[in-house]
């Protein structure tokens, strides 16, 4: 997974000139993406209305509109990459509204996650820009609480399956002899082989002995096995934790498909 750090130090002394301006009200902020310039992988083909910021089957808030120079796919793109930051740092950090050029922003520590905007707050019908981001850092608050990595609480190790910034999902037990790491691996290795030519009508479940769930593609490529740990460990009973993953790969795979034959 590449990971694209931006922090604006080549326009420092612009800001210490402006301080009316409150560009960057947090202190040592770090922002990934933060520059018109520097955009996530996004699909050609993947131009939604509007994207749920999600992790399994957990909403955070609902991106409706374009802003700042960015289509919705990408501010969805930059938006689950932060949030992977945030998971990755290895603890729940407070999540909190601070302003970013007049604007009010969303943080965790100090990663900005996301901005609110005028046409935010048109095609949310909330009341004010401070007011919606209040809402998208409850929801994000919420969020993480409910399915941040268990490691983030000083549990066992997690791995996050993911292509470029699109995430499916994550694995935090282990299978039988396979790692969580193993199982990771296998599960990326397998999404990165069938993205050229995806097709959702292919992604099947398949029931186990063992009271999991394969979820496959085609005849005979295994993605993932969904095991009673994985429910057990999300609070789900198997059937959902798999439809939850499959509703992820059917709807996340097209995204990053064109952007890897490109």
């Amino acid at each position: 997974m590449k990971l694209v750090c931006l922090i604006g130090l080549a326009v420092l002394p612009l800001l210490l000139a402006l301080p009316s301006i409150g560009a960057c009200a947090v202190p040592d902020e770090i922002v990934y993406y933060g520059a018109e310039n520097d955009r996530p992988m996004v699909a050609d083909a993947w131009q939604p209305e509007l994207v749920e910021i999600k992790t399994d089957a957990c909403v955070y808030f609902t991106i409706r509109t374009p802003a700042a120079g960015f289509s919705i796919a990408e501010r969805e793109a930059i938006v689950l990459q932060r949030l992977i930051e945030v998971m990755s740092s290895g603890k729940i950090s407070p999540v909190y509204v601070d302003e970013v050029r007049g604007a009010p922003t969303v943080y965790v520590d100090k990663i900005r996650i996301v901005t609110v905007y005028p046409q935010d707050v048109a095609a949310s019908g909330a009341a004010d820009a401070w007011a919606l981001a209040e809402q998208w850092a409850d929801g994000i608050r919420k969020g993480l609480l409910a399915t941040a990595p268990s490691t983030c609480f000083g549990g066992p190790p997690v791995y996050t399956v993911a292509i470029g910034n699109q995430v499916f999902f994550r694995l935090t037990d282990p299978m039988g002899n396979a790692t969580v790491r193993a199982r990771g691996k296998e599960a990326d290795a397998a999404l990165t082989s069938i993205a050229g030519n995806f097709n959702p009508d292919m992604v099947r479940q398949a029931p186990r002995a063992d009271g999991g769930i394969d979820i496959i593609y085609g005849c005979c490529t295994t993605i993932v096995t969904v095991t009673p740990a994985d429910a057990k460990s999300k609070g789900m009973s198997v059937k959902a934790l798999a439809d939850a993953w499959v509703a992820n790969i059917k709807t996340g795979l097209p995204k990053v498909s064109g952007a890897l034959c490109n």
